[in-house]
């Protein structure tokens, strides 16, 4: 029994309306992203490739970040995704969830902590530099955690949908971020 009343947790969670709203996080993880200048328009147009499992390691730690105070993981669509009903193909993406969220937890993050390792996690191995305030120790701790994430990003986009999910993200993204920004207008990082 959950010791949050409001936690949903259906005896079997249809994975395709789980993985509907992770792409759908994925695509608000984006928007996000555009709106604190930390992606430009001319990446998604160009889909670089670091925002393939540095948006799906973004969605996967703002999903940990939901799911603190829960006993599992809380997805957006507010179901709680527990070991005991997570298909049993996916255990492992499970098991490394909660690993992360032990790990972020063990990191007691203040806000500006959290936006340090949601940019790290989000250039991730990519050549994008970006000013962090974090001491060597900081460094390397959220590096661990950013590794991690990666893991299960790397998982996650080896699913035979995973591609064409993306690239309809993008194409939306493209064309919401044209028109607020005006055509071929890219933020700065």
């Amino acid at each position: 029994m959950s010791t949050y009343p409001h936690d949903r947790h259906p005896q079997a969670l249809e994975m395709d309306e789980l993985w509907v709203s992770f792409f759908n996080m994925c695509y608000e993880t984006a928007e996000d992203a555009a709106r604190h200048a930390w992606i430009s328009l001319q990446d998604v147009e160009d889909s670089e490739p670091y925002l393939f499992w540095g948006l799906t390691g973004k969605t996967v730690l703002e999903a940990v970040f939901r799911s603190e105070n829960r006993n599992g993981i809380q997805m957006a669509i507010g179901n709680i995704l527990t070991v005991q009903n997570c298909p049993p193909q996916h255990h492992t993406l499970y098991h490394g969830l909660e690993k992360v969220k032990d790990m972020v937890k063990a990191l007691k993050l203040d806000a500006q902590g959290r936006d340090e390792l949601r940019k790290l996690v989000l250039y991730g191995n990519s050549e994008r530099e970006f000013k962090s305030n974090l001491t060597p120790t900081q460094h390397t701790a959220y590096n661990r955690v950013a590794g991690a994430i990666q893991s299960i990003s790397i998982q996650v986009s080896q699913l035979s949908f995973f591609k064409q999910q993306f690239q309809n993200i993008f194409n939306l993204l493209v064309i919401c971020l044209r028109a607020e920004w005006g055509h071929g207008k890219a933020l700065e990082v």
